[in-house]
């Protein structure tokens, strides 16, 4: 079963954490196959998957139930919580930037120079506002 057909009916802020899962479970699934010496068709017999399925899992493009889950911990002989993300993992914080972590260069601090300079110039200028006179009646 593909991460796509299964999250469809999920938002988007469920399926990007459903995909960051897959994501890290598949990298670990694979670190953990190779530290324990199996190929894919090794570890796929043993799963009673395909290679392609295998594949897939390390992608972080196929997903698996829970007792696969354990059950692929038992044959690669590591624990679960090797496998699973952590929850700070998958719940991470959202990257805030300010405007000075990225310093512009180029044409963008031409132009926000520009923008300075006219900014700059406005402010320096004394206002010339046209001061009304009081209208006054003829008598």
């Amino acid at each position: 079963m593909h991460f796509d057909v299964v999250a469809k009916s999920r938002d988007g802020k469920q399926r990007d954490v459903c995909k960051r899962i897959q994501v890290v479970f598949g990298e670990r699934f694979r670190t953990a196959r190779r530290d324990a010496g199996f190929m894919q068709k090794t570890i796929a017999v043993e799963m009673n998957l395909t290679r392609t399925t295998i594949s897939n899992i390390e992608r972080g493009t196929q997903r698996l139930y829970l007792d696969q889950v354990f059950h692929a911990a038992h044959i690669l002989n590591t624990d679960v919580q090797f496998l699973l993300p952590s929850v700070a993992d998958v719940y991470r914080a959202p990257d805030i930037r300010t405007p000075s972590d990225a310093p512009l260069s180029g044409k963008s601090a031409e132009a926000a120079q520009a923008i300075i300079n006219v900014h700059a110039a406005a402010s320096a200028k004394p206002s010339k506002q046209r001061r009304s006179a009081p209208l006054r009646q003829k008598i």
